[in-house]
């Protein structure tokens, strides 16, 4: 039986099989129940914590379960073996909460740990932690497989918080422009954001243009706070990036619509979520 929407509601009242008031608390119990998921313009982009008090409690439980392996794998003494098993076992769950359940913080949850996990497993592969020899090139390689990783997660579970998780991989590759200083450096930062955002707006989610900019705002605040920047670089960039995220706020399906109308067919494309031809 397909589910009911809105409008069916007020077909029905038009039809006199309800009255106004019926009417009225169908469509707000409605909305209540999908979280107005459904019921968002095309501005807006859905975001829900949780459904109830149950999610908080099988999450306190997935946290102390998690909390349990991580003490039995300290015996283990391998750090790569335990990231390993902590992602496959993360897996396994989301299989059962993200996907059987629909359980949304449970699945936000599993996704943080997964990230964590696939994180663990490329720093324990990359960096020789023994010597403690650390380059850009070890940091933008561990960015590339957790931005890799959360890609597969999503593709498998479709959790949108993934997608956050994504883009703090994603602006990893800040630090190899940490390198660069003065002027130079945080010119490409703000051209990292550029990329950034027009890939955000492709695959419809501001959630990742976020984490890319948190993750750019923390390293400029990083910057003046070890005076290691150029103060009038920083500023320069900072109103930029602030009118740029202001103007992407404010225009959002109209420059959505204008790149994807620009954009040639590729593989997938049809995929994305739905856009409005530009006006």
């Amino acid at each position: 039986m397909p589910d009911f929407s809105t409008d069916d509601i007020r077909a029905g009242f038009a039809a006199g099989v309800i009255n106004e008031a019926q009417a009225a608390h169908l469509i707000t119990i409605a909305n209540q129940r999908l979280g107005y998921r459904q019921n968002m313009g095309a501005e807006d982009e859905p975001f829900e914590m949780f459904k109830g008090f149950s999610e908080i409690f099988v999450t306190v439980g997935l946290g102390i379960l998690y909390g349990g392996f991580l003490a039995v794998a300290d015996n283990v003494g391998n750090p790569l073996i335990v990231m390993i098993i902590s992602a496959l076992l993360t897996v396994v769950l989301a299989h059962f909460f993200t996907l059987k359940r629909r359980m949304i913080l449970p699945s936000i949850a599993l996704a943080v740990v997964f990230a964590g996990s696939i994180g663990g497993i490329a720093v324990y592969s990359i960096f020789d932690l023994d010597a403690l020899t650390l380059n850009g090139y070890h940091f933008l390689a561990t960015a590339i497989i957790g931005s890799i990783g959360m890609l597969v997660y999503y593709w498998r579970f479709h959790v949108p918080f993934a997608i956050f998780l994504f883009g703090l991989f994603g602006a990893g590759v800040a630090l190899s422009l940490l390198n660069i200083e003065g002027t130079m450096g945080y010119g490409l930062a703000a051209s990292a954001l550029v990329i950034i955002a027009i890939v955000a707006l492709v695959i419809d989610r501001r959630s990742f243009l976020t984490a890319g900019i948190i993750y750019i705002g923390i390293i400029m605040a990083w910057a003046l706070d070890t005076g290691s920047g150029d103060e009038w670089s920083i500023a320069i960039t900072l109103l930029i990036m602030g009118a740029m995220i202001t103007a992407l706020g404010t225009w959002w399906v109209q420059l959505r619509g204008a790149i994807m109308k620009k954009l040639p067919n590729f593989p997938l494309k049809h995929r994305l979520p739905p856009y409005e031809e530009a006006a």
